[in-house]
């Protein structure tokens, strides 16, 4: 099944009457500020170059979507599925992704400054180089992430699990680490200079 074109006026219409399936479709560069999306489906959509700045997406399907160079900032993706899409170069500035699914997803040159990632599922991501100063982690799965030489000045890390994650020279300046535990993990470089450890496990690594 190849990607069906479709204009925004129709998507838009469509949706109102409750179609919710937009998987595989061409909306590259569409212009959906602020549009009210709530739970649909654009598993494969190509939507490179699209403003969904402030759009409301929560519970949305985006596996596996096209994603490169899209305005996303402050969007609302609360619980939306975005395992295995393209989000290089994305401005994700301020977006509200609690408890959404980004396994596997592709980061490079995004924008991620101020992101709500509480609860996210983000396992496996690649984050190395990542400016993520001011975000939102608290309760996040970041199981093998590669966060080595990122920026998470600021940000809120609680609870959340990093396990075999690297962080080498990572920047966790005033970071809030609460019960953490980052047992086994090579702490080398990382700047952990005014940053909130209560409770943090740490175990040298031999």
């Amino acid at each position: 099944m190849g990607v069906a074109n479709v204009d925004i006026k129709e998507l838009l219409s469509r949706y109102a009457v409750g179609d919710r399936d937009f998987r595989k479709t061409n909306l590259i560069g569409a212009k959906l500020f602020r549009c009210n999306l709530k739970g649909i489906d654009l598993g494969g959509a190509s939507l490179a170059g699209a403003d969904l700045s402030r759009a409301f997406l929560e519970d949305a399907n985006l596996f596996n979507a096209f994603l490169y160079r899209s305005n996303l900032t402050f969007a609302h993706l609360g619980r939306a599925i975005l395992t295995d899409a393209d989000l290089t170069k994305a401005d994700l500035g301020g977006a509200f992704l609690v408890h959404s699914d980004l396994s596997g997803v592709k980061l490079s040159g995004a924008i991620l400054q101020g992101v709500n990632l509480r609860s996210a599922n983000l396992t496996g991501v690649n984050l190395c180089g990542a400016n993520l100063s001011g975000v939102n982690l608290r309760s996040a799965n970041l199981t093998e992430a590669n966060l080595s030489w990122a920026n998470l000045s600021h940000g809120r890390l609680s609870c959340s699990v990093l396990t075999k994650a690297r962080l080498t020279s990572a920047n966790l300046s005033y970071c809030h680490l609460v019960d953490v535990d980052l047992g086994g993990i090579d702490l080398n470089g990382v700047d952990l200079s005014e940053a909130n450890l209560r409770g943090l496990t740490y175990k040298r690594l031999i």
